[in-house]
């Protein structure tokens, strides 16, 4: 039963989910967010507190050895009173990230059919399928700025080839535009195909198979730097936002901004002086006003994740090319 399910997981994944939110409802989200909780009416908190949820955790029904309901012999009969409680019960914890303290709170004991009404149900699928561990809240989401188009003084000439529309694709999309951009067309193009199927996964997750995806298709920087992630035994490679602006480099690199507000459901690519945002027609300039404008209202934190693609991956072509300047 467990291989029937997962296969018919996955199956779902590989099919198109469209976002049916207007663009209202998804502005009126990202101001919600930026309200103050004084300010707040008692509905308001509740949809705040949603949005503010970073991660999600399974907590699968556990009965206890003794008491479990598979140890009882075939044909017993328990009376009502008698019957035992589980240890734990089944339900979902939360994660809230507070950027300005740099802190976290969980919120325990989430009612399963709450989540299940509030988030994807292949998303949720995909976090039962491996309880008791935390899964980031799917990345892709389109920007839930104040404007649909970026102000013009931070637009630059570049077309951006590959949009998501109201589709969740900003990961590969905006990576499949930078790629087209440095001159890997046929790699873009690839990469952009495989938007539909990875939509849904967690950050993790996509970036995973973003990874696979760019050094299956253009493996002259297919090994990436990885920024801002936390790792066993190893030393952390640190990248700030002064330090991508300041530092401009030839080589595609995947930002995932955080907010003031704690979110960061949303993901641009940077490659020379220009930024690769999936929901614009033309690229931004790469400054700190553009972070400021792509995180909304309440401004831009910092990066919760990059990663930058740069290292030749078992092949022998090389990536060869010198950094333009567009503004």
């Amino acid at each position: 039963m467990e291989k029937r399910r997962a296969k018919k997981l996955f199956t779902k994944l590989g099919k198109n989910f469209k976002d049916k939110r207007t663009r209202d409802e998804r502005d009126n989200e990202r101001d919600l967010k930026a309200k103050p909780r004084n300010e707040m009416t008692e509905e308001e908190e509740y949809e705040a507190d949603i949005l503010q949820i970073d991660s999600l955790m399974y907590i699968p029904i556990d009965w206890g050895e003794r008491d479990s309901p598979n140890k009882r012999r075939r044909g017993q009969v328990v009376k009502l009173r008698h019957r035992s409680k589980p240890k734990i019960r089944e339900h979902f914890k939360g994660l809230i990230k507070l950027p300005e303290s740099n802190t976290t709170e969980v919120v325990d004991d989430l009612d399963p059919l709450w989540v299940e009404d509030v988030f994807r149900p292949v998303f949720v699928e995909l976090v039962k399928k491996c309880p008791h561990q935390w899964w980031p809240v799917v990345v892709g989401n389109a920007r839930k700025g104040d404007s649909k188009a970026a102000p013009p003084n931070l637009i630059t000439s570049i077309r951006v080839k590959y949009q998501q529309g109201d589709w969740n694709q900003c990961l590969f999309k905006a990576t499949a535009s930078a790629l087209h951009y440095c001159g890997r067309s046929e790699a873009a193009s690839r990469v952009s195909n495989a938007a539909p199927t990875v939509q849904y996964l967690s950050r993790e997750k996509a970036i995973l198979s973003l990874r696979e995806k760019v050094m299956l298709h253009a493996p002259e920087i297919g090994g990436v730097i990885a920024f801002n992630q936390h790792r066993k035994r190893r030393k952390m490679n640190c990248l700030s936002l002064e330090e991508l602006v300041q530092n401009k480099s030839i080589f595609p690199t995947m930002v995932i901004p955080r907010a003031n507000d704690g979110s960061a459901s949303h993901a641009v690519v940077v490659v020379d002086d220009i930024i690769f945002d999936a929901t614009q027609s033309y690229a931004l300039k790469l400054c700190q006003e553009s972070f400021e404008w792509i995180c909304g209202k309440d401004g831009v934190g910092g990066i919760e994740r990059a990663v930058r693609f740069k290292k030749p991956e078992k092949t022998e072509k090389r990536y060869g090319r010198t950094m333009r300047k567009n503004w």
